[in-house]
């Protein structure tokens, strides 16, 4: 595309000395794209080889939540099943429809064809993510070169800066974060092609539908939120141009068709995770936020030297040995406000900022990085309080994830300043520009070497150990920052450049970001020795649930006895667990808790004494019972009796919110009711009863659940606000419960029509692109012919 790289007709902002070099530079050595492919896969089996080779492990929410969940996804793909329901964890929520499992995501549908034995290796889950590193490191490097148009080893800088960068690195633990910004920049180039070609535009619309599977909708709005301004952008710069017809960059209908394509393209591959979980958030318990909760995980002031002294406020990591455990607030935040990017490259990329504003897409970038900080800064700053206001922003907390287009936009710059250093060979490289930001840089580094900055400037009352992580971070800094010192007088005063420049910027990132990443997510606990820490409670309940159906209940305030998701993993039905999205309604809020627990079919718990006990409860209900007394309130009332009234009768009345369509009862002491079928997405029970009466099934209401009688749609009741119902005519019947999303079943016609349109379309291109070269190059030869053997 024209006009992707330098501006040929101005030097605004440029340096006069740029131009007026006094020799030509030496030419730099060009990779192909395997070398740089292999580069970046072994500087990415380097950095994560204690996981990869050393029999060490990721931890933390890798442990907690995502490896029992893609456990349970994996292997119920293996068996030829789409898990929409969860029965195992919080008596029973949406399974595929949980935006945060990724079910979709197709790097995650793979890893079904590792599962042995009925589980996922950990081990397999990790390579899938580390790799994801990889992708990272290319990604960036590609958009770097052909977007800003710089050489190999710049390119090469910026993309070992981003796969390694503090933000992607201290997020190893959320596999969903770590995939939107692996494929982040190569969805970016092709969005950017895409202003000019149909065939980048639909290229960029499945790579942005592929990670926007990926699971997180946070990253999903803040990475289209960067799209939008940048197609913003593009529309004002085209806007401006002067002589549009001469460099082929004028703003007409078809180039802002082909910007809004690939996000339409995105959206319709998507539809199948996102109608789904569209329908999960209005009734999950995350549904609302307020400003004041939201701010939890914004940055500090504080937290902006961390860019230059990355272990200020000590650290959160995976071994738990940290010289100096975090101490600026709650643990997690350790790597919520992972902001650094290598000293280097910080420096490379404001030296762009200032220096090479000329080039297209360098403000807009400077820009961005520069908004991102304003909005990760919270209440400290004014901007995320007017973002808080608009649509889809006031979703979601911990401001300090905007840092992720920090992250993104620096890195690309700082290989813009690189090349810019590299192709510049007259003395005075920048003029005084460059000793002055470098000298910024590191002026934190210096005013803690010299003890000026205490623990009690960031957060009073903290303890005076606290202050020993500022001389760690002082000393971690000291050879990223002496070498910026030395790397850019040599390179002011001219003895210092070409390749030899950039091996040496490259050896010093390279070296500092592992230093500050590499052991940072490494921990000796294998996931599957923490699932098995009680295997004779797991191996009884397991058992149990196979000859009868009931549910466990493992833990009691810090009390547990196996892991929150332990359901998931082993498949054993609890009614805890942990996932953010958990529905608003799990169990009957009651006046007396007991009684919530009979009714939700609770056998096992762990008792409240002080020994924490672990043994069967007396007088549950089954898991389906017949009742012939009904009460009829509205919602709202239904919650105030069952919460006040610690004495309703709900062994022999049950609690609806709607009217019958006929009359039950009088009791039938002969009827009986029992689940014949159970399976994630099915139940099948068989009733008998000689007057009408209604089934109750000790199971969690939710509106993709359909009810069935003897094969015809029965309506299916909400009972004691939480749990599920169905009328029941007199005579022997056979009930079916069946997953049944009307959600699930529109997104999945769209993304596959989404799909079918978007390659056919793309194939149709590339074969009608390859005719016409080949009639191009035919013509080329018939015309050489011609002259070779004139008539």
């Amino acid at each position: 595309m024209k006009g992707d790289g330098i501006k040929t007709k101005s030097t605004t902002g440029v340096a006069k000395s740029a131009i007026k070099a006094k020799d030509p530079a030496s030419p730099l050595f060009k990779f192909s794209i395997w070398h740089v492919a292999l580069i970046f896969l072994g500087l990415t089996l380097i950095f994560h080889s204690a996981i990869l080779f050393g029999g060490k492990f990721l931890w933390e929410d890798f442990v907690e939540q995502e490896f029992p969940f893609r456990t349970l996804a994996a292997t119920s793909l293996a068996e030829g099943i789409i898990p929409h329901w969860d029965p195992y964890v919080f008596a029973g929520m949406p399974f595929t429809a949980d935006i945060q499992v990724a079910f979709w995501y197709p790097f995650n549908l793979l890893q079904s064809l590792f599962v042995s034995g009925g589980y996922l290796s950990p081990v397999v889950m990790e390579w899938f993510i580390l790799l994801h590193y990889a992708i990272a490191g290319f990604g960036m490097y590609w958009f770097a070169k052909k977007i800003f148009e710089i050489d190999d080893w710049s390119a090469i800088f910026a993309g070992v800066a981003y796969a390694f960068s503090g933000y992607i690195v201290a997020q190893a633990i959320h596999q969903m974060i770590v995939y939107h910004i692996a494929l982040f920049p190569l969805v970016a180039y092709f969005f950017i092609r895409g202003f000019d070609s149909w065939k980048h535009a639909i290229t960029a619309g499945i790579l942005l539908g592929i990670m926007y599977l990926a699971g997180h909708p946070q990253s999903t709005l803040y990475f289209t939120f960067f799209l939008a301004l940048l197609a913003v952008y593009e529309i004002v710069y085209r806007a401006r141009q002067k002589n549009p017809a001469v460099d082929g960059s004028g703003l007409t209908f078809w180039p802002i068709v082909r910007m809004a394509l690939p996000v339409i393209i995105g959206l319709g591959i998507f539809a199948i995770q996102f109608f789904p979980a569209q329908e999960l958030a209005s009734l999950s318990r995350r549904d609302t936020i307020t400003y004041e909760n939201s701010l939890d995980g914004s940055l500090s002031l504080g937290n902006l030297l961390t860019l230059v002294l990355p272990r200020l406020f000590g650290v959160t990591n995976g071994a738990g040995d940290a010289q100096v455990p975090y101490w600026n607030g709650t643990y997690y935040l350790s790597w919520e406000t992972a902001i650094y990017i290598g000293v280097l490259p910080l420096f490379f990329a404001i030296m762009a900022a200032l220096m090479s504003r000329g080039k297209k897409y360098v403000p807009f970038f400077a820009g961005m990085a520069i908004l991102a900080i304003c909005f990760a800064l919270g209440d400290h700053f004014f901007i995320y309080r007017l973002f808080f206001k608009l649509p889809l922003f006031s979703k979601f907390r911990t401001p300090a994830r905007m840092m992720m287009l920090f992250s993104f936009a620096a890195c690309a710059l700082s290989g813009v300043g690189l090349a810019d250093a590299l192709k510049w060979t007259g003395k005075k490289w920048a003029e005084n520009k460059s000793l002055i930001v470098a000298s910024l840089v590191a002026l934190p580094w210096l005013l803690a070497v010299l003890g000026m900055l205490h623990a009690t400037a960031f957060l009073k009352g903290v303890p005076d150990e606290a202050n020993d992580s500022i001389s760690w971070a002082a000393g971690m800094a000291a050879l990223p920052v002496l070498a910026l010192i030395v790397l850019i007088a040599l390179r002011y005063i001219d003895q210092l450049r070409g390749q030899l420049f950039a091996i040496l910027v490259i050896g010093v990132t390279i070296i500092e970001l592992f230093n500050y990443g590499m052991l940072l997510n490494v921990s000796s606990d294998d996931p599957r020795d923490l699932f098995r820490q009680t295997p004779q409670v797991i191996e009884m309940l397991k058992k149990d649930q196979a000859k009868e159906l009931d549910r466990a209940r493992t833990r009691l305030g810090n009390q547990m006895v196996v892991k929150r998701n332990q359901g998931a993993y082993d498949r054993i039905q609890l009614i805890e667990g942990y996932d953010p999205l958990v529905l608003q309604r799990v169990f009957p809020d009651m006046a007396n808790p007991a009684y919530s627990m009979d009714l939700m079919n609770l056998k096992w718990s762990i008792a409240s004494d002080q020994k924490s006990s672990f043994g069967e409860r007396p007088n549950y209900i089954q898991r389906i019972k017949l009742y012939y007394l009904a009460d009829v309130l509205p919602d709202s009332q239904a919650l105030k009796v069952l919460k006040r009234d610690s004495f309703y009768d709900y062994r022999h009345r049950i609690l609806l919110e709607e009217p019958l369509t006929g009359t039950i009862g009088p009791l039938d002491s002969s009827s009986f009711a029992t689940i014949t079928h159970y399976s994630d997405n099915e139940i099948t029970a068989t009733v008998k009863t000689k007057t009408a009466a209604v089934a109750f099934f000790s199971e969690v209401y939710y509106p993709a659940w359909k009810a069935y009688i003897d094969g015809k749609p029965a309506k299916l009741y909400r009972a004691f606000t939480t749990l599920r119902a169905v009328e029941v005519p007199p005579g022997e019947h056979k009930i079916e419960m069946r997953y049944e999303s009307s959600a699930f079943a529109t997104g999945s016609k769209t993304t596959i029509v989404t799909l079918f349109i978007s390659l056919a379309a793309l194939t149709i291109i590339i074969i009608r692109e390859r005719r016409r070269v080949g009639r191009t190059s035919s013509s080329a030869v018939g015309q050489t012919s011609s002259s070779a053997h004139p008539v």
